[in-house]
């Protein structure tokens, strides 16, 4: 740019190119100054008399270039033949002056303010003026609060305004806790029988039995029987899978309300030719029926599959795997730009099969594509939210950033889920839980921030969902394993640092009282153990070697060490048909006992070892008594690769109701 004269205006302009400036503040500023217009009543060309409610008519001063802009159904109106284009106010009937306020404060600003007293009526009146954004954020209001009590005149209210988010949400609410909710007085007092059959008609329906179906439905009708009578007949015995009852049930279920069931048809012939016809019908069981089923599971983890999806589950006895819902931190994707998997977390089963995670090592995986990655559909902000508690700069993450957790869930068997539940007092990795008695579950040891080992104890009281501090250990206890037996917790084996332990110890809970017991032949960390035959039995873990080299590299040990209470001595077991750790064990009793131990091993089963290379197997070990009557011991190798999950993941066993699961299908998965 050069200036011609310096006592003139004119420039001489020489660009080589032009340039687009944008304002990133631009919007914010023009909606200010926006919403000050109209709140100022300034340059308004519609007026809006609302006539709804208990009170006078209101009037609401705005423009019609932002209704238009809003509202599809004001956009028709203000560029018709309709009188409305031309006149300057627009009489609103049957309209609330609140509700249509909140609308217009929204167009101006963005912001709707919702309340349990007001989500309804601006729902409706946001359909009738087809505004998507608010009918959706209505949704998602009345779906995080939903409960029992309202499920299903959410379910009622989202079908009549075809509301497709609501609708779905409320009806696998209502499927769901169905048990539940029968139990209640609102279901009781909900009137409408048709809408109550379709729900009963489904496969997703998650009851124990037929028979709960069968005794809410009677005591539905009970509740109004003149009124409701009708809907027996028409709809609900089609809904009833009679061949699925019980059959000492049914017979009495016949018996006593034979009379009632007869007044719902014209005549007892067309009674007993549906009864008979769905008596020989056989119906697929519904989605609570299925028996849950021992297997293996494996939570945290890491896994080179970018999808982070893969195989968490697996049955030992059919060979069957899954995919179970990963905890809440591995499951989430955090704002846009990636998500969370958990390494080394506590894990345990109590004795009546609540499964609990806690803790663990939370490392951030940013998105390598811009594709669409698994992530939460609703309730972002409060996950972003829950998770700024933990970071203090959550937007600088970077890949592979990493720091500990304190977080307890509990995996809700029923529905596939995991439920928050109350924090540790110390967020740590590497450590042990261990349940007693089901009601408290007891942390051990583990790592703190700097890679410091910790000698702490602390337990959680499950029915106060409360932790509390319980004391210290004799020494610091890194990765070992800890099993319960007669109300006494036996601490075994463990690391700190390079060191490993062989020492053991008995912590009794009651008296707060640590005894030494007899030390293991071999120290190891990242073993599993189990208590079988009045015996500990300690399977594989791994071990600190120096090598040639001088430096120390951890080895993965196949040997086995079993401990006798009552002589308080160790002795050696079966050798595993290979090293396993991260070993996580199932004692399953049956006419012939065995125990399955599954864990990472290192190593091909051809006989060639291919080091560098990890699988995680399973092995299966028999106790079979000869001719002698001498107990002998038998391995099995049941499956040697289970999972893409390789490391500082923890093995569980538990059963687990597998039809709520996506099954892994070889043919389809692997090509």
């Amino acid at each position: 740019m050069a200036l011609r004269d310096a006592n003139t205006d004119h420039l001489e302009i020489h660009s080589i190119e032009s340039k687009i400036f944008k304002n990133s503040k631009y919007k914010d500023e023009f909606f200010f100054q926006l919403n000050e217009l109209y709140e100022q009543k300034k340059y308004t060309d519609l007026k809006l008399v609302c006539c709804g409610g208990s009170g006078a008519p209101s009037t609401i001063h705005c423009h019609k270039l932002i209704l238009a802009c809003l509202s599809p159904y004001f956009r028709v109106m203000f560029s018709s033949d309709f009188n409305e284009a031309k006149s300057s106010e627009i009489p609103m009937p049957q309209t609330d002056p609140s509700t249509m306020s909140t609308i217009v404060h929204y167009a101006y600003t963005g912001e709707l303010m919702l309340d349990i007293a007001n989500v309804q009526s601006v729902f409706c009146q946001a359909s009738m003026l087809q505004i998507e954004s608010i009918v959706n954020i209505c949704a998602e209001f009345m779906d995080a609060n939903m409960d029992l009590a309202n499920c299903l005149d959410l379910l009622k209210f989202s079908t009549q305004l075809n509301s497709e988010y609501l609708c779905s949400k409320s009806r696998e609410y209502v499927l769901r806790n169905f048990g539940d909710l029968v139990k209640t007085e609102h279901f009781l007092e909900f009137s409408d029988g048709d809408l109550l059959a379709d729900i009963m008609a489904d496969d997703k329906l998650d009851i124990p039995n037929e028979e709960v179906l069968v005794t809410a439905l009677l005591n539905w009708t009970n509740k109004c029987p003149e009124e409701r009578k009708i809907f027996f007949g028409k709809n609900f015995l089609s809904c009833i899978r009679l061949s699925l009852l019980d059959g000492e049930f049914y017979q009495k279920f016949l018996f006593q309300n034979r009379d009632f069931l007869t007044s719902c048809f014209d005549s007892a012939t067309k009674l007993d030719d549906l009864l008979n016809s769905r008596l020989v019908t056989k119906f697929k069981q519904r989605s609570g029926m299925a028996k849950a089923e021992h297997c293996f599971v494996l939570i945290g983890g890491n896994c080179d599959l970018a999808e982070g999806t893969y195989v968490n589950c697996f049955n030992p006895f059919n060979g069957e795997k899954y995919f179970l819902s990963k905890s809440y931190t591995e499951k989430m994707a955090f704002i846009e730009r990636g998500y969370f998997h958990t390494e080394n977390p506590g894990v345990c089963v109590t004795s009546d099969n609540r499964i609990f995670v806690a803790g663990g090592v939370l490392v951030f995986h940013q998105y390598k594509t811009s594709k669409t990655q698994a992530r939460p559909s609703t309730n972002t902000s409060t996950l972003y939210d829950d998770f700024k508690s933990i970071f203090t700069d959550p937007e600088s993450l970077r890949d592979g950033d990493e720091t500990l957790s304190k977080e307890l869930f509990e995996y809700d068997i029923f529905h596939n889920t995991w439920v928050k539940r109350s924090n540790m007092l110390f967020a740590k990795a590497n450590f042990s839980l261990c349940a007693l008695n089901n009601q408290k579950l007891y942390s051990f040891g583990g790592i703190s921030i700097g890679q410091i080992p910790l000698d702490v104890v602390e337990c959680y009281d499950v029915n106060e969902n409360k932790w509390s501090y319980v004391g210290t250990m004799p020494s610091a206890f890194v990765a070992g394993s800890v099993v319960e037996h007669d109300k006494k917790f036996y601490v075994l084996g463990g690391r700190s640092g390079v060191g490993r332990h062989d020492s053991c110890y008995a912590f009794d809970p009651d008296l707060h009282e640590w005894t030494e017991i007899a030390s293991m032949t071999t120290g190891r960390f990242n073993l599993g153990a189990c208590v079988y035959n009045n015996k500990i039995y300690a399977f594989g873990g791994q071990r600190y070697a120096e090598s040639r080299e001088h430096y120390f590299t951890r080895e993965a040990l196949d040997s086995v060490e079993i401990y006798d209470f009552d002589t308080n001595t160790w002795t050696e077991g079966p050798k595993m048909p290979s090293s396993l750790y991260n070993t996580g064990v199932c004692v399953y009793n049956d006419k012939n006992d065995s125990i399955f131990v599954c864990g990472t091993t290192e190593c091909q089963f051809s006989g060639t070892t291919l080091f560098g290379f990890m699988f995680t197997s399973v092995f299966r070990l028999d106790f079979i008594t000869d001719i002698n009557n001498d107990l002998k011991h038998k391995w099995t190798i049941v499956e040697h690769d289970v999972s893409d999950i390789k490391a500082y993941y923890r093995c569980v066993s538990a059963s687990v109701n597998t039809r709520k699961l996506h099954k892994f299908n070889t043919q389809i998965e692997l090509g």
